[in-house]
């Protein structure tokens, strides 16, 4: 198993564009993962995501990386967060994936 960070996003989902995929994308990340339409309540209150509009709904964003990466994604991350809101979550994870089995067998 690899020792790796989790870096989870919570953010409105106009933030959540083509552009900030595209700029995950050219930060040569290994993965990631969006899922749209995240339904909860926070500092903003609750988001019911019943719109047709992106308006009042979340967008949940994983993205796994290793620790060198971590500060760029932070740099990137915190001026969104600061100024259209969203929370940012890190946390140190055990990955498994196909690459590591390699190890094994």
């Amino acid at each position: 198993m690899l020792t790796q960070k989790k870096v989870e996003l919570i953010i409105p989902s106009a933030l959540a564009s083509h552009k900030l995929i595209e700029e995950l994308n050219a930060m040569d990340l290994k993965g990631f993962s969006v899922i749209k339409d995240v339904l909860g309540k926070g500092e903003s209150g609750y988001k019911s995501g019943d719109l047709l509009v992106d308006v009042w709904k979340n967008t949940y964003i994983i993205i796994v990386c290793d620790e060198a990466e971590l500060d760029g994604l932070l740099q990137k991350f915190r001026p969104l967060i600061t100024k259209y809101g969203g929370i940012c979550m890190v946390s140190d994870v055990q990955v498994l994936k196909k690459d590591t089995f390699k190890k094994f067998f």
